[in-house]
């Protein structure tokens, strides 16, 4: 998951907007994903930029964290509730 990547946001980003709330969503953040630049910010994207997004721009259900280190420990596991 990029949020506000210009190709996904046309396409793929686009459909989860159009389900029905009835259907459960969720997504994977892959490897690399939290290195990447958010346009918006033009900074690194952290856990709250993709928890945001995911939330407010897509309707995401689920996030599905891939374990990319050092990031997992040190950037997601800090901002999940336990």
């Amino acid at each position: 998951m990029m949020p506000f990547r210009k190709s996904h946001m046309a396409q793929t980003y686009g459909f989860f907007k159009t389900y029905p709330d009835t259907l459960v969503k969720g997504m994977a953040v892959q490897e690399g994903n939290l290195r990447q630049i958010n346009p918006r910010t033009g900074k690194k994207n952290t856990v709250n930029d993709i928890i945001q997004f995911a939330n407010q721009n897509i309707g995401l259900d689920y996030i599905f964290w891939v374990e990319d280190e050092p990031y997992f420990s040190k950037e997601v596991l800090r901002r999940l509730p336990r």
